[in-house]
């Protein structure tokens, strides 16, 4: 183009006579585009460039052949160069075919397109050199163009390829090295500074609160008694035969729940298979042979017994957990007892071998820190143990006193030792398969194994308490327990053991255990954290300041050097050596990050100034690298430190750590609750009723009848259901019938020496007044003689005691709107059931709630017996008829002191300073405490709190009765002559000197120790 062109202008005329010629079109290549797309980058060429390479005629003559051929060169070459870039199927000729045919002047067989295939044949032979020189002879545009297209430089020889290969090997282990040996130990560094950062926050807001919550005290058990602590003799055991705790085999949940609520004990048969057994109890054996001191667990008399923690890595133990977990008789009475899906906080197996002596009568828990006595602060716990083979009286079958789970104090070893029972069935032993579910506070103990002939006798444990509720829990473990359980498997629930393959194997038992993670679709159970810091409250098993010392000589924790093991503190105990351990690892963390910082910056200098010495006039540019470097760590350190703050924000917002900040976990959740009740407190005795106001929680799930199963409540309960069916046939009648109804039921319970006591808000038993009992007793009769209104009063009673003592207690709106409003809707729904007849089949209702044959009706004479009567008006006598049932008469002291009441004189043991043993001195009681304490003020003034068993009612003294009297500051013995009226006694002391008018509050009695029985 640049030459000149003799025929320039017979191209130019062509171009002006064929300017109306249509174009022709490439057909597709195999990519789907146009072939117009092989010359300008996707693009068509421009007419004008098409028409300078291309302008010929059908006139064969007037075309100069050599213009010709160069133009076929031209295209050739920018053929050839597109050529290179595709990967289609055509051929080298048919591409340069279809694009020849671009320029609308050449035709196939025109001498223009065999002259341009003759230049194809002639470019394909050219060698690389003489490419190359036609290249540079085209214009600088073209050989850019032509230069990208051909891209000549991918290919390389062999030799360069083997060096490439060898360079990029040493290219991927220079990476290696500069990760193993920089980035991530920097980035390690950082996360466990964060680590330990982030540890050290969340004890400082949640689990140092947490464990201070935790705390319990005599104070909190003054304010969140809500039973009472109940003195127990061998009348409250309920069971003397072993068989009367075995379930039948098609025992429905309802009564395993009714059994267990009166027992304590239960025995439900064939919870594993006898093969599941067989084959657990083989692996157990064996691994009783080879267990190391490390692993072996505490028994008491531990001589020929033993015991370790379970996983799920075995299988027979998989299956056995899986069968237990879904057997279809204990799992829903375990759910109706404990409620939704209980937590599992022990899983072990004991191992008695001939010559075990039997244990010490003992309960699991302590009495006065579990929901025995403080229901609402303590969550109950029940043990389930399963024979793994048939145990007989004489294998040291497991020996307890049902009932006794009511029972806070008493002689309980003496009764037990008299009155306990081996668990074997008629049969004469316990079968194989077989579980008993025990409440942890029912009094049991390991029979001794006197059997030489007789196997091993191993047991699989398991306990389970209440799942933690998600919004404002107050419940923590029971103090006492083992906690039998390898740390790895905490965090787990029952559900997880129907499904222990999957669930309970590792790594994520481990991550469940720690709290870290769970699928979505399972329930947390009590983890590894939280049941550590239970424990560190309580100084309980596992976390004991004994146990620390023995923990520390063992080596600690094994991962850290012990540089930064934190130091035992005097007061703290576990919880400052955690804490003093955290707070040493973020100190040398932050040193190490800041030291390993400084130096990689001053690593990466020097090599910058290497580099920048070795390449000098060269075109490389080293600063780049390290500007790489420096985003590398901003971006691993920025990945961290985002993992960081989310984990942080997901903490904070866990309800959880909502309630820990609001002080709603683990704290009293009576403490906006007023003086329910005005009255003198009175200490409750076994044949009281009580009206409780603590309870009805529905996640409370058996702990809600528990009051229901004191013994005064249980005959309460008995009468109202037989009484309840009569109430709905007076429905029609006027409503002093059933008035009287209501005051023959109240009659006949005063009739059996009992009293009714109200709960109040301060955690103290009241006396109700007469009226009020009326007012209670026909409301029971109202709720219990329809069942739809009993079960909406129900669930209405759960909200009410939600509001009370739930996240939402503290709201203005509670007390002034929510509470206010349900309880005035409860009285209406009560109203209205007065004024409603029910039609229903009265005597079916009655067969199904008592078990006995529904009553004859009663005629109306027959309620004369019941309705106090006025006399005629007339000069005849009115005598009364006296029912057989002795309703009406006042009812009396089971047994003196029984009923003490604020204002009582009594007489409290004390022993003062006195080296003879404690003495009876006299003293006014003035106040009585659920929680077991009794506030006596002595006759010199001190107020003291006694114990309940140091309390007895006040007797007169009588002559000759020796004691001491108080002369100045001294007392000396003497012996009463007469007591006055005017509570003043005459005495002889024992010099022969006379005393008068002695004050009964300058006397005191001996305390004389009951003599054993001679057998």
């Amino acid at each position: 183009e640049t030459v000149d062109n003799p025929n320039r202008t017979n191209f130019n005329r062509i171009r002006s006579q064929n300017s109306n010629l249509p174009r022709k079109t490439m057909p597709p290549n195999i990519n789907g585009s146009n072939s117009n797309d092989f010359s300008n980058g996707g693009e068509a060429e421009s007419p004008s460039t098409t028409d300078r390479n291309c302008h010929t005629t059908d006139n064969d003559d007037e075309v100069n052949e050599g213009e010709v051929t160069r133009v076929a060169m031209r295209i050739a070459m920018s053929a050839f160069a597109k050529l290179e870039a595709q990967s289609s199927g055509l051929s080298e000729f048919e591409i340069m075919q279809y694009y020849i045919e671009l320029c609308p002047y050449v035709s196939k067989d025109s001498p223009a397109m065999e002259a341009a295939l003759k230049g194809i044949k002639e470019v394909t032979q050219l060698s690389k050199e003489k490419i190359n020189n036609v290249q540079r002879s085209i214009d600088v545009t073209e050989k850019d163009a032509l230069s990208r297209k051909l891209n000549f430089q991918k290919k390389s020889v062999p030799k360069k390829k083997k060096r490439g290969l060898i360079s990029g090997i040493f290219c991927v282990l220079g990476y290696i090295v500069r990760t193993m040996m920089l980035d991530a130990p920097l980035a390690l560094c950082f996360a466990a500074y964060l680590g330990a950062v982030w540890t050290h926050r969340l004890h400082t807001m949640y689990l140092g609160p947490q464990i201070l919550a935790l705390e319990w005290d005599d104070e909190r058990s003054f304010d969140e008694t809500t039973y009472y602590k109940r003195v127990c003799d061998a009348s409250d055991q309920s069971a003397f035969l072993g068989e009367e705790l075995f379930l039948s085999e098609d025992a429905t949940p309802e009564e395993a729940y009714e059994h267990q609520l009166i027992h304590g004990m239960t025995v439900f048969p064939s919870v594993l298979t006898d093969e599941t057994a067989t084959n657990l109890r083989d692996f157990i054996i064996s691994r009783n042979h080879n267990l190391t001191e490390a692993e072996s667990i505490y028994v008491i008399e531990g001589d020929n017994r033993f015991s370790f923690g379970l996983g799920t890595e075995e299988p027979s133990v998989a299956k056995a957990m899986t069968e237990l977990a879904t057997n279809e008789r204990f799992k829903p009475a375990l759910e109706k007892i404990l409620g939704r899906n209980p937590a599992l906080i022990e899983m072990t197996a004991i191992t008695s071998t001939y010559g075990a002596v039997a244990q010490y009568w003992h309960d699991d828990v302590i009495a006065t820190a579990s929901a025995m006595q403080f229901g609402r602060a303590f969550g109950p716990s029940y043990s389930i143990f399963v024979q793994l083979q048939n145990t007989t009286k004489e294998m040291g079958a497991t020996q307890g006193c049902p009932g006794t789970h009511f029972c806070a104090t008493g002689s309980m070893e003496k009764f037990c030792d008299r009155n306990g029972i081996q668990l074997v069935g008629k049969d004469g032993y316990w079968k194989a398969g077989d579980g008993m579910l025990m409440n942890m506070n029912v009094w049991h103990r390991g029979h001794a194994h006197i059997d030489p002939e007789g196997a091993d006798r191993v047991m699989l444990i398991l306990t389970f308490v209440p799942r933690p509720r998600t919004h404002a829990e107050s419940r923590q473990m029971s103090q006492g327990i083992t906690f039998s359980l390898r740390w790895d498997m905490w965090g787990h629930t029952l559900y997880d053991l129907a499904d222990a393959n999957k669930r309970m194997t590792q790594p994520w038992a481990t991550l469940r255990a720690l709290g870290l993670y769970k699928p979505q679709d399972v329930d947390w159970g009590i983890d590894f954290v939280t049941s550590g810091s239970h424990r560190i409250a309580s100084e309980d098993n596992g976390f004991r300041p004994d146990e620390l010392e023995e923990y520390l000589e063992e080596g600690g924790f094994e991962l850290l050097p012990k540089f930064l093991h934190g130091e035992i503190g005097d007061e703290d105990g576990w919880e400052e050596y955690y804490l003093s351990t955290v707070i040493r690892c973020e100190d040398f963390f932050k040193k190490a990050n800041v030291i390993a910082l400084v130096a990689y910056c001053i690593l990466q200098v020097i090599v910058l100034i290497f580099s920048l010495i070795f390449t000098r006039g060269s075109k490389a540019t080293p600063f780049r690298r390290y500007w790489w470097a420096a985003i590398r760590l901003l971006i691993t350190h920025g990945i961290i430190y985002g993992l960081y703050k989310a984990a942080l924000s997901h903490v904070d917002n866990t309800q959880w750590a909502r309630d820990i900040v609001a002080k709603r976990r683990y704290t009293n959740p009576f403490i906006f609750e007023d003086l329910l009740y005005d009255g003198p407190s009175v200490y409750p005795h076994r044949e009281d009723i009580l009206v409780e106001t603590k309870y009805k929680l529905a996640s409370l799930a058996m702990y809600n009848d528990f009051i229901m199963a004191h013994p005064g409540n249980r005959e309460w309960k008995k009468l109202l259901k037989t009484t309840a069916p009569l109430y709905v046939s007076y429905a029609g009648l006027p409503k002093v019938f059933r008035e009287q109804l209501s005051d023959y039921m109240v009659s006949i319970m005063e009739s059996q020496e009992r009293r009714f006591l109200f709960q109040s808000g301060q955690t103290h038993w009241i006396k109700m007044y007469r009226d009020d009992v009326l007012d209670y007793s026909t409301r029971q009769l109202k709720i219990h003689s329809n069942p739809v209104l009993h079960h909406v009063h129900r669930e209405l009673e759960f909200i009410i005691s939600e509001l009370r003592t739930g996240h939402l207690r503290e709201k203005v709106m509670t007390h002034y709107d929510f509470l206010p409003y349900l309880a005035e809707f409860s009285d209406r729904l009560l109203d209205l059931q007065s004024e409603v007849k029910v039609d229903v089949d009265l005597q079916l209702m009655y067969e199904l709630q008592s078990g006995e044959a529904a009553p004859k009706p009663r005629s109306i004479k027959l309620l004369h017996r019941w309705i106090q009567l006025s006399p005629p008006k007339s000069n005849s006598r009115f005598v009364r008829r006296k029912p057989n049932l002795k309703v009406g008469r006042l009812p009396m002291e089971p047994e003196p002191g029984a009923w003490r009441t604020v204002g009582d004189i009594i007489e409290a043991r004390w022993k003062g300073k006195s080296k003879s043993g404690p003495k009876w001195y006299y003293g006014e009681l003035l106040d009585v405490h659920s929680n077991g304490w009794h506030k006596v003020k002595f006759g010199d003034e001190r107020v003291l709190n006694v114990k309940p068993e140091a309390i007895r009612a006040y007797l007169p003294f009588h002559e000759r009765e020796s004691l001491d009297v108080l002369i100045g500051e001294e007392y000396e013995g003497a012996t009463v002559v007469r007591q006055n009226g005017d509570d003043t006694v005459d005495l002889v002391t024992l010099e022969g000197e006379s005393l008068t008018s002695i004050p009964i509050t300058h006397v005191r009695r001996f305390y004389t120790k009951k003599k054993k029985r001679q057998k």
